[in-house]
């Protein structure tokens, strides 16, 4: 079976998954492997520590554990009617300019290279890629990398775990990431992760009125316990939601 071909049936075992309502996904694979390894790794799963020897025909062989995450289901359902929020879609004119003027208030002079993970339908993606950056988006969802690509055919889209992104250390100068740590399992690995890929990490959070979310110090503390300060700048202009926010937004850009 070639790459291609198994990368395809990897992703239909995982949307079949997803339409089953599963969160999580694990498998077992052969720790003598290397080419399996490499190949579930490259596609986001990760072996969790967990490993047994199974016997076949009186021969041991050893396996490892591999998990990752399948649901976006759930974003995939909400990807056509995502882009209704004013901070989402960034269709008024006042509230895209509001935005626009965040990103060029902390990203570096263009053309920077730029990831923008949880990149959802796309519009920080695509206000970065307007300003000259290099931009490519990630996001596990199927149906919110559709509306992006609406939006913008030509700018670079990858389908993947935000958590365990697949690119090589350093791929970018900055790693942008909105509304996306919360949501994580593990939000202080995954930061770590982060802090690989890119020289500056653009972080926005929040804590919500329907208390999801991080506070800003708890994110601030996460990224203290990796060794890496930060600027923390509150997101109370009303111009960036399209409405009057009494709950806790942030902007933090580890200095």
């Amino acid at each position: 079976m070639t790459v291609r071909r198994a990368t395809e049936h990897d992703a239909a075992a995982l949307d079949r998954l997803r339409a089953d309502g599963h969160a999580e996904a694990v498998l077992w694979v052969l720790a003598s492997n290397e080419r399996a390894r490499r190949f579930y790794e490259a596609a986001g799963w990760h072996a969790d520590g967990g490993s047994r020897i199974e016997d076949f025909a009186g021969v041991p062989i050893e396996e490892l554990r591999y998990r990752r995450t399948v649901a976006n289901g759930v974003w995939d359902e909400h990807a056509a009617t995502f882009d209704d929020e004013p901070d989402h879609g960034l269709r008024d004119p006042s509230v895209r300019r509001a935005w626009s003027r965040l990103l060029a208030s902390v990203l570096p002079p263009a053309p920077a290279s730029i990831v923008d993970l949880g990149c959802g339908t796309g519009s920080l993606s695509v206000l970065a890629a307007g300003q000259g950056h290099r931009v490519v988006g990630l996001d596990g969802s199927a149906a919110m990398l559709r509306q992006a690509r609406g939006k913008q055919p030509d700018l670079p889209l990858v389908r993947g775990d935000v958590s365990r992104p697949p690119f090589a250390p350093g791929s970018f100068d900055v790693v942008l990431v909105r509304h996306v740590l919360w949501a994580v399992p593990d939000p202080a690995a995954t930061l770590a992760r982060w802090f690989e890929l890119g020289r500056r990490l653009v972080l926005i959070e929040g804590r919500w009125s329907t208390g999801a979310g991080l506070t800003a110090a708890e994110c601030t503390a996460l990224l203290r316990r990796l060794g890496r300060p930060a600027q923390v700048r509150p997101l109370t202009d009303e111009a960036l939601w399209g409405k009057p926010v009494t709950d806790e937004r942030y902007l933090l850009v580890d200095s």
